[in-house]
């Protein structure tokens, strides 16, 4: 589990692959949620071994891109979507919007490297969060 979550103080934030120099403002990115880890993924890309073992290099694809994929993924999500709805809403919203092979790749990747893939996860049993139950 500790791919997952980084150790970060107020003191000393420690970049998110461990090395001294620039830091991930406290974790703001290895320590978030699954969606914003996605989000970050998609974006300035990454490579490394998720949670599951499963190796994984997403290459990133900047903001302007990005923000319009998830954008267009919120837009057409239902409130108590999954998981596994959310990552065939968000590939189908790359591919709409760009129509463009190596943005839906991106965004697969992304998935890949959240451990969220029909090949590492089993995505028939993911919760589904429910709105307003709080």
């Amino acid at each position: 589990m500790d791919n997952y979550w980084k150790p970060a103080s107020f003191d000393v934030c420690p970049k998110p692959d461990g090395s001294s120099g620039a830091n991930d403002n406290c974790g703001v990115h290895n320590n978030s949620g699954v969606l914003n880890k996605w989000f970050f993924l998609i974006t300035d890309g990454d490579m490394g071994t998720n949670f599951f073992g499963t190796p994984y290099n997403v290459a990133g694809i900047h903001f302007g891109k990005s923000d319009s994929i998830a954008y267009l993924t919120e837009l057409n999500l239902t409130p108590n979507a999954g998981y596994k709805t959310v990552r065939n809403v968000s590939v189908n919203a790359a591919i709409t919007l760009y129509c463009d092979v190596a943005e839906a790749k991106n965004v697969r990747d992304a998935w890949l490297a959240d451990g969220v893939d029909t090949a590492v996860f089993n995505m028939t049993y993911t919760l589904g969060f429910l709105t307003n139950s709080f």
